[in-house]
């Protein structure tokens, strides 16, 4: 029979695109059943990590008092240790008015919170997935980038606390996702809903409008590339602009309206000042930063294995660096890329191009604004997450470009060490992982510590006359675990322009007053005890003479009972 013949009793041809449909549907359901397994890992992860309840701090308080006077209809404010009520202008606003949601929905706002950022884990591994896969069209490497987020340790120790950074993580990655779907088909809408995601990142933390300039560079920089285009883009800047201001502008709107008594803005409460960052502060940092994905067990066991991750880390950043420039050379030279290849490259440049505008941020808002910012983990997460997505898809570009070598040695002496690279990073991850997690949820974090959240202190704070006046180091652990409002302790140092307080001894002698008179009480959180001699200097200082209602230990109460 020839071949073009077709017996009476045979089926009919199949298309040979219909042949190739069905394998690639099968291999999309199983990447994106791969993502909802990696995302269920995640939430458990973060779940299993808080069983005493997600972890308190300082900021906690703001948020969730602010999600309390939203719905009490008082605006966006904080209510003082007097009980006044004071505009919140430190932290931008969305997470409260999320709170606030649950809150009206009747849902326990320390409960709900740690739900949702559960949530907001899970769904950030999904999103790392789909942008990896967006840059690289590697489904492996896109699974590999969502897993190793799901069991960071440095992830979930940014992501166990009640802050904002969840969200605007969240926010970040949709707005990365969103823009790759602009580069892909230039369609104004995905344009429109980048600029509103920048936004609503913006009300999150003030960190996004680093976002903003990101996306703007790119949108000019990426026009200037291509060489029969090259005059300004006003009408996507435009367009990106006005829909960054919609969700800002309505808000101060919305706000302005519900407490006309209050001022409001998202302008911050910051001075301009000069105080730049110390150079030992500048190198701590850019330890932590280059360090970040080495084990734990390493760092630990061999301390000068950081000194060379450190320096392989400068050194990939080095090479990611000149990479991105032949790329963009590569476009300007040649135009003949598909309209996906360039979409993909588009994004990666972008993701790229974060990492250097962020950090001017940090620089700028450190050195002139806030000087009490630190350079920890969680202020760089959004690096970490930038990086971590650039190296998964720097490894399947390496991958796939190795597919392409003549020479089968090379091309498998490559992918073997990609493979290794990549085994490495999955099993360290799981292993670290697994380590935090049972060491985050052994005794509880920040304020929701058992030392703290079930110190018999609260019940005598609680049991206390709410006409009475409370000072406190802590002030938002009161707020938070026995809802007392409290004045903050007099401190010599303004925290944000790290300048003293010209006022510092007419307060502290103010407070002293108050307390000996029976007007006011002092309730101190683990001052005594502290690692930093100066903080046990100024608790000498600060309860010199002052009678002792009752020592808990790590909570000392004075007050004079009558």
């Amino acid at each position: 029979m020839e071949p073009s013949s077709v017996s009476s009793n045979s089926a009919p041809d199949i298309p040979l695109i219909a042949k190739e449909a069905a394998p690639a549907r099968i291999s999309h359901l199983l990447f994106f059943a791969g993502l909802v397994l990696i995302a269920l890992l995640a939430t458990a992860a973060l779940l299993r990590s808080t069983p005493y309840g997600i972890g308190l701090v300082n900021d906690s308080a703001s948020y969730v008092n602010g999600a309390q006077n939203l719905l009490a209809g008082n605006g966006y404010t904080r209510t003082s240790g007097g009980g006044e009520l004071k505009p919140i202008t430190h932290f931008p606003p969305l997470f409260s008015i999320i709170l606030g949601l649950m809150g009206a929905a009747g849902i326990d706002y320390l409960q709900g919170a740690r739900g949702l950022i559960a949530v907001f884990f899970g769904l950030d591994a999904v999103l790392m997935g789909l942008m990896v896969y967006q840059v690289s069209r590697s489904m492996a490497f896109a699974l590999l980038a969502a897993f190793i987020l799901a069991v960071s340790d440095t992830f979930l120790k940014v992501y166990a606390y009640l802050l904002s950074e969840p969200l605007y993580l969240t926010l970040m990655l949709g707005t990365f996702l969103i823009l790759g779907l602009y580069f892909e088909n230039k369609s104004k809408k995905w344009l429109i809903a980048s600029g509103f995601l920048i936004g609503l990142s913006y009300m999150a933390r003030y960190a996004g409008i680093s976002l903003l300039f990101t996306v703007l560079l790119a949108l000019i920089l990426l026009r200037g590339i291509r060489k029969t285009n090259l005059h300004f883009p006003f009408r996507p800047v435009a367009i990106l602009i006005a829909s960054f201001l919609f969700p800002v502008l309505s808000w101060s709107v919305i706000n302005a309206l519900i407490s006309p008594q209050v001022e409001a803005g998202l302008i911050g409460n910051r001075q301009i000042a000069w105080h730049p960052i110390s150079l030992s502060t500048l190198f701590n940092s850019l330890k932590n930063l280059l360090t970040w994905s080495a084990p734990d067990v390493l760092l630990k066991s061999l301390p000068v294995f950081g000194s060379v991750i450190s320096l392989l880390s400068l050194l990939s950043l080095g090479v990611l660096i000149l990479w991105l420039a032949w790329v963009v050379w590569h476009r300007w030279k040649y135009q003949e890329t598909s309209s996906l290849e360039r979409s993909q490259i588009s994004l990666a440049i972008s993701l790229g191009l974060h990492i250097p505008v962020y950090l001017v941020f940090l620089i700028i808002s450190i050195s002139f604004l806030d000087a009490s910012t630190p350079l920890d983990d969680r202020i760089f997460t959004p690096i970490f997450v930038l990086g971590l997505a650039l190296l998964c898809s720097g490894l399947a570009w390496f991958w796939s470009r190795a597919g392409r070598l003549e020479k089968t040695n090379h091309k498998n002496l490559i992918r073997i060490g990609i493979l290794i690279a990549s085994i490495f990073l999955f099993l360290t991850g799981a292993r670290d992982g697994q380590a935090v997690v049972n060491d985050l949820g052994r005794e509880g974090l920040g304020f929701t510590h058992r030392g703290t959240s079930q110190s018999p202190a609260l019940q005598v704070i609680k049991g206390m006359p709410e006409s009475l006046v409370l000072y406190s180091n802590r002030p938002t652990a009161l707020l938070l675990l026995a809802n007392r409002p409290a004045y903050i302790l007099p401190a010599r140092l303004d925290p944000v322009t790290q300048q003293l307080r010209p006022d510092f001894q007419t307060q502290m002698d103010e407070m002293q007053a108050q307390i000996i008179s029976g007007k006011a009480a002092l309730v101190i959180f683990d001052m005594r005890n502290s690692d930093d001699p100066q903080e046990v200097e100024d608790f000498k200082a600060v309860t010199n003479g002052l009678p002792i209602l009752a020592d808990f230990g790590g909570i000392i109460i004075f007050f004079v009972e009558e």
